[in-house]
Parts: structure tokens; C-alpha cells; sequence
């Protein structure tokens, strides 16, 4: 059904409701239990909903086991649920133990491990990527090899998996992240980096006037994820960082950026960004800071435009790029936290003899404040005389108040449904950066009404009714909220689906968590149905009827 189909029946329906027509449109009629609906029909919620659908799936199922259980999870990508009959079947538990050699790797037999193992599963639902398992490695004898163990499902053995070797402080030092492709097995082996796996890139890092920088730490990053070792500068400003060329794009450095930051994460010093990296030239030379005035700290308020009240909690961020670097960019970042005054106490590089240092600045107030974020995209900032200075307040527009209903598909309000908005359009072309605020959430009262605090634009709702309703969870995508409108939702006709999962020997497998997602090209995997299993094995969950969408 289109969203301009389900508006218009929305809106007839909430007219029936209103005027006590106790509208019916779908046959459905009053119960307690499965023997008071006709055949075909179950009882859930006190509404007898039909057993199956005219076109009853494929849906992608997984099934979850306790995390503490001997048996593991399983997946369906391709399920087609019937009237009676669904039997879901979980997996055994196979441990997998696994070693990491030391030789070459610089691993300091007295040091701790620091490695955090992820086994990365391949997935057979089409829209998802991979399961990830995670377990820590420990070193058992002084001088011996990393070991880890985690249990997995059995029938992944034996399938093409990816480890990932993630060294955590001080390990992240000497050794970067590596990604190592295997047969999962019971027993796996890994052997160290060596150099003809590594590519190394060097240089030498120095202030304005050419003294070394030994404060401060270098590391590489794809896409945002670390894919070097962490070195830090010696005395004479060098450092030398490793990248595994199997996390490189195709053996060359597209893509690749070099980060060189304080080490103390608390020092007011620029970051400096090296964005052009070639395999030709691995040894980058000199790089140098640009020239900066001392850090201050500034008292920046945050106040509510409509009412001048301070708005506490919310979170500030300046940024702001320092011309003059040599071979990089310079940038320096900062946020803090507004207190109980509104006030958020930061330390900010003013310009230098006077001038004014242009930043920009996000706000982000917390998940239940009634203004909105707001981005600035030039904010000036000055010395002044010594102290904490008190500098320009950001005052933040008022969110609007969204009322709306909630409606089964018959017309009757439902209430206790959990709605989530989540903004789906940024400002981000004016400051660099996401300033949207966090989803906000919600809870329909008598009559199905609630009512949500939001930001002007354009947002993705999430309808989660509770466990035993008979509507199922429903989506709504580019909602445009604008203050001038309230927004009523109907959620869609539902089947209800019977079953029971089972061990591999037949058992019945209590408290196993059953999760069914529709699969769609291009788009992202969406939760469609949830449910637990009793002490016997059965569960009892409701899905929207694909004839409805």
C-alpha cells in the first residue's frame, strides 16, 4: 500500500474511530483465546488474526539462542511461514581455538596481549554483511604464542571467514590491525606480519621554526577506521608507522590519510592531516605545525532563543582549520558539555596578534531538551584579558510539538506503542559535520495520542506496539516534520505465526530469541517481527501482511 493510500485510509479510519463507528474493514472480530476465532484465525491481543497470509514471504529469519547456551544461532535468508507447522531449528555450539604466532611481531614477552579477536562470519542474508563474534587473546606461558577461543555455529565451519586482530594499549604501539582471511576450523593457526606485509611510512614531525615534536602520536586511517600502528614521535620529532598492505586499497594508498595528534588528549594543540600518500614516496619528509596562539579557556553560554533559559547538557563543538601548515593541514577541535548554568567551559586558539579566529560550532542538545541543534558556521574568537573569558552565547531555536495518534488498521487507537523519530536530513554542508540531534522517543497514551518534541525536517518513524499486540512493528520513512500538521498513523493488517524451535536432537529450546527482518534489495535490513520462545520451545509473533504494502 502507497504512503498516499494508507494517509487517505488512515485519516477515514480515524474518522470512523472518532465517531464510534467501531470500524471493522477487515472482518476482524473480539477474542480470549485461539477457540473463539473461526478456522484459520488465532486470538492475539483479544483479536482473532488470520494464521497465514495470500502472499505469506520470503522473510529472513534469524533464530538466537541465550548467550550462556551450549547451541548457537542460526539463520533462515529465505522462510516462508504457513499456518501451522513453523518449526525454526538453531545450531551446536563448535569451539574454535585459535593461535597467533609472536615471532617478528615485536611482541614483548612480558607485555600484555591487548588483542581483541573478531571473527567475521559471512552472512546468508543477502542485505547483511557478516555476524561478528568477538573474544579477547590471552598469553597462557611467558613468551608463548596468543591464544583465543570462541564457540561458533557449527555449520559455519568449514565456510571462507575473516579474523580481525584488533591490539589494544600498549600492544597498538608496535603492532597495527590486521585482517586474516581462513577455512573456519576448529583449530586455527595465524601466523605474524612480517615485512613483505607491511608498508612503512616515516617522517619527522616539527614545530613552526624547526624544533622536533616528541608530544604527539601518528596513525593511519581508511574511511575512518585505524589500519596502523600508533607510533609516537621521538625526541627528534620521527616516527614510523606499519600498515598492512591487505587493508590498503588494492596494495596503494588511495584513500589512506595519516593523523598526527597530541598524546595527551587534553593538550590544546592542533591536529595536523596528511591526505596525499603514495607508494613512490613512503618517506613523507618534514612536516610542520603551523604557527598558533596559546590555548584559552572561554565560558561560551547556551541559551533557549524563545525564553533566554540556559539549556544544560548539551554538547558543543568548535572546529576550526589553521592556515600555514607545512605538508598537511592543521586543524584544531574541541567540545565540551554545557553545565547545570548553560554554560560549556572550553579551551579555544584565538588568533594570533589580535585577530580573530574564525571556527565553526555544533550544538547538540541532549535527547530530552526542547531546543534544537543548531550549527554556526563562523564563529570569531578572540584574546582578551587573562581568565576564563565569556564569550558570544549560542541561543537555539525551539522545537516543535508533533502531536499524532496511533491506530490499528481496523481504526481502533493503540496505546503503549514505542514511537521513534530519527532525523534523516543534516546540516551538514554548513558546518562539516552531522549536528542533527538524537532520536527521539515517545509512548502512545489513551486514545493512541502522543505527542513528540522534534526538530524541523525530515525523519524516518519507528512503530514497535508491545509484546502480544496484534499489530505488528511498522516503518515510516520521509515524514516531514514543519510544525503545521499533526501526523496519525495507522499501522498495518498483521498475521500472526505459531511455531517452535528445536535443537538438533528435537528438544524444544526455551528462551531463544526470534528476530524476522524483510529482506530488499538496496536497502537496509528492517526489523519486522520479534519474539521469545516459552519454557516449551513455542513462540507466538505477529508480521504485516505483504498484501498490505
Amino acid at each position: 500500500m502507497t504512503t498516499a493510500r494508507r494517509a487517505t485510509l488512515a485519516a477515514s479510519l480515524v474518522a470512523a474511530a472518532a465517531a464510534g463507528l467501531g470500524c471493522h474493514s477487515n472482518g476482524l472480530s473480539s477474542c480470549r483465546k485461539d477457540v473463539d476465532c473461526g478456522p484459520g484465525y488465532g486470538c492475539m491481543g483479544e483479536i482473532c488474526l488470520p494464521r497465514s497470509a495470500r502472499r505469506p514471504g520470503p522473510w529472513a529469519v534469524e533464530v538466537a539462542p541465550a548467550p550462556e547456551s551450549s547451541l548457537a544461532f542460526r539463520e533462515y535468508p529465505e522462510f516462508a511461514f504457513t499456518a501451522e507447522g513453523n518449526v525454526l531449528q538453531v545450531d551446536v555450539k563448535a569451539t574454535v581455538a585459535g593461535t597467533i604466532e609472536r615471532e617478528e611481531t615485536e611482541m614483548d614477552p612480558s607485555m600484555p596481549a591487548g588483542l581483541r579477536v573478531l571473527v567475521l562470519l559471512p552472512s546468508l542474508i543477502a542485505t547483511r554483511k557478516n555476524f561478528q563474534l568477538e573474544t579477547d587473546g590471552s598469553i597462557t606461558s611467558p613468551g608463548g604464542p596468543v591464544e583465543f577461543s570462541l564457540g561458533v555455529p557449527t555449520l559455519a565451519l568449514g565456510s571462507a571467514a575473516k579474523v580481525w586482530l584488533r591490539p589494544s594499549a600498549p600492544l597498538d604501539q608496535t603492532l597495527p590491525p590486521w585482517l586474516v582471511p581462513i577455512t573456519l576450523e576448529g583449530s586455527l593457526q595465524i601466523k605474524p606480519l612480517i615485512a613483505a606485509d607491511l608498508v612503512f611510512i616515516e617522517g619527522v614531525l616539527e614545530t613552526v621554526t624547526g624544533d622536533p615534536v616528541s608530544t604527539y602520536v601518528a596513525r593511519a586511517l581508511l574511511a575512518d577506521q585505524v589500519i596502523s600502528n600508533r607510533a609516537a614521535t621521538d625526541k627528534a620529532g620521527r616516527f614510523k608507522l606499519k600498515i598492512p598492505r591487505a587493508l590498503t586499497n588494492l596494495g596503494s594508498l588511495d584513500g589512506v590519510q595519516l593523523e598526527l595528534s597530541a598524546a595527551d588528549p587534553a593538550a590544546a594543540l592542533p591536529k595536523v592531516v596528511v591526505r596525499t600518500l603514495t607508494l613512490n614516496k613512503l618517506n613523507i619528509g618534514t612536516i610542520r605545525l603551523p604557527a598558533f596562539a596559546q590555548a584559552e579557556i572561554f565560558n561560551v553560554p547556551v541559551l533557549a532563543a524563545d525564553t533566554g533559559n540556559p539549556v544544560p547538557a548539551a554538547t558543543v563543538r568548535f572546529r576550526t582549520a589553521l592556515p600555514g601548515a607545512a605538508n598537511g593541514e592543521a586543524y584544531y577541535q574541541r567540545e565540551a558539555q554545557t553545565n547545570r548554568e548553560g554554560t560549556a567551559q572550553i579551551a579555544l586558539i584565538p588568533g594570533i596578534g589580535g585577530a580573530t579566529q574564525d571556527y565553526s560550532v555544533t550544538v547538540t542538545p541532549g535527547p530530552n531538551s526542547r531546543s534544537a541543534a543548531r550549527c554556526v558556521p563562523t564563529y570569531g574568537v578572540a584574546a582578551s584579558a587573562p581568565g576564563a573569558r565569556v564569550s558570544a552565547s549560542l541561543a537555539l531555536s525551539a522545537k516543535v510539538e508533533l502531536p499524532g495518534q496511533v491506530f490499528r488498521f481496523d481504526g481502533q487507537p493503540l496505546e503503549n506503542v514505542r514511537i521513534t523519530a530519527t532525523r534523516e536530513d543534516t546540516q551538514a554542508a554548513l558546518c562539516g559535520a552531522d549536528v542533527a540531534s538524537q532520536p527521539t522517543t515517545g509512548l502512545s497514551g489513551t486514545a493512541g495520542a502522543y505527542r513528540l518534541l522534534l526538530e524541523p525536517g525530515r525523519y524516518r518513524f519507528e512503530f514497535s506496539p508491545p509484546l502480544g499486540s496484534p499489530s505488528p512493528r511498522f516503518v515510516e520513512r520521509g515524514v516531514v516534520v514543519d510544525g503545521k500538521a499533526a501526523h496519525n498513523a495507522i499501522l498495518p493488517p498483521a498475521i500472526l505465526i505459531d511455531g517452535v524451535v528445536l535443537a538438533p536432537d528435537g528438544t524444544e529450546v526455551p528462551q531463544c530469541e526470534i528476530r524476522v527482518f524483510r529482506p530488499e534489495a538496496g536497502t537496509d535490513l528492517e526489523l519486522r517481527g520479534r519474539a521469545r520462545t516459552s519454557d516449551d520451545g513455542r513462540f507466538r509473533l505477529v508480521l504485516p501482511d505483504n498484501t498490505s504494502e
